[in-house]
C-alpha cells in the first residue's frame, strides 16, 4: 500500500507541484490537517488499528507494543530497536502527552506549522522518482520520513519532533 502522507503544503503552488509528481508515479496521497497531528502515522495512512498494536520482531514473529508513559523502556532480555518502541495512549489528548517532555504536559499543544511529508509502501522506483521530481519541481521539503516499523505507531507530532530534532542537528 504505497501512500504519501502531506503535512501543511498550505502555499498552493508548493502543493499542486508535490502532488503532480505523485499523480505522475501513481502514488495515492493524503493531507494531514493540522487537528489530526495527534494520530498515529499507521492510522493516518488507513492502516487497521489491529496493525498498530503489534510491531514486528526479529525472527518474523510479533509481539504487543507496549506503552510506558511515555519513556521508552526494555524489557530484560528485549534487544533491538524494535525494543524500545512504546505505544500511544488510546486518548487523543494522552496520546498528545505521550511525547511530550514532562513540563509541558496539560498543556495545550499548538500544531506543527512546517511541512513535512512522510512516505509508506514506497518501491524504489517510487521512492526515488518522488524525490527527483520534487527537487527537480523545485520543491524543498527538509522533513521527510518513510514509515518503519519502528515510527508507523508514532504520532505525526512525534515523528513531526524527531525530524525537527535529527534536522536541527545536522544543519546547525
Amino acid at each position: 500500500m504505497a501512500k504519501v502522507l502531506l503535512f501543511n503544503f498550505q502555499e498552493e503552488q508548493r502543493r499542486k507541484k508535490v502532488k503532480a509528481v505523485l499523480f505522475r508515479l501513481g502514488i495515492p496521497s493524503r493531507e494531514v490537517a493540522p487537528e489530526e497531528q495527534n494520530r498515529r502515522i499507521g492510522e493516518l495512512a488507513g492502516m487497521p488499528a489491529e496493525m498498530l498494536e503489534t510491531v514486528s520482531r526479529p525472527g518474523g514473529h510479533t509481539e504487543p507494543l507496549k506503552h510506558h508513559g511515555g519513556q521508552k523502556k526494555r524489557d530484560p532480555g528485549e534487544t533491538g530497536p524494535a525494543a524500545e518502541l512504546h505505544s500511544p495512549a488510546e486518548n487523543p489528548a494522552d496520546q498528545a502527552a505521550d511525547c511530550l517532555p514532562q513540563e509541558e504536559i496539560g498543556k495545550e499543544q499548538a500544531p506543527f506549522q512546517e511541512e513535512m511529508i512522510v512516505m509508506l509502501g514506497l518501491n524504489a522506483r517510487q521512492f526515488h522518482g518522488f524525490l527527483d521530481g520534487i527537487r527537480t519541481a523545485g520543491v524543498r521539503v527538509p522533513l521527510k520520513a518513510m514509515a518503519t516499523e519502528h515510527n508507523i505507531a508514532w504520532t505525526a507530532r512525534e515523528l513531526h519532533r524527531e525530524l525537527a530534532a535529527e534536522h536541527a542537528s545536522m544543519n546547525p
